[in-house]
């Protein structure tokens, strides 16, 4: 993400995170976007982006889900747009010339996560596990 991303990006959510000051050194609108950003950029967990960024563990995941939701809030119109017909045929289209599977508009795609209880399913290499889908 370039500079004038990010700050585009900060003029857009700022109105929705920004908090009055009620402590005598507050979280400012910038750090909460960029501690989001780089949880998200970077995977890492939000125990690892509070000692990174020396803030408590639980107002980091305060903060993380209220940014993500102010981002999303601030973006969807200008990238989320409404389906329409020529949407869904645009994406028939595209799914067909980059994966050669005519009629088709998406994907979904699974993976085995592995636990302890032995409940659930017994996969073909004898371990329990259950199946977290994700679309495309």
């Amino acid at each position: 993400m370039t500079e004038p991303q990010l700050k585009l990006l900060l003029k857009l959510v700022t109105p929705l995170i920004l908090h009055d000051p009620t402590h005598i050194q507050p979280i400012t609108a910038e750090e909460r976007l960029v501690l989001t950003l780089r949880i998200l950029a970077t995977g890492i967990s939000q125990t690892a982006g509070a000692h990174s960024f020396a803030i408590c563990q639980t107002t980091v995941g305060n903060i993380f889900k209220e940014t993500t939701k102010a981002i999303y809030t601030a973006l969807k119109d200008a990238y989320i747009g409404e389906p329409s017909k020529d949407r869904w045929q645009q994406n028939t289209e595209s799914f067909e010339a980059m994966w050669n599977f005519p009629n088709c508009i998406g994907a979904i795609d699974g993976k085995h996560v592995q636990i302890n209880v032995q409940i659930f399913y017994v996969h073909y290499k004898y371990s329990s596990s259950f199946t977290r889908q994700h679309a495309y």
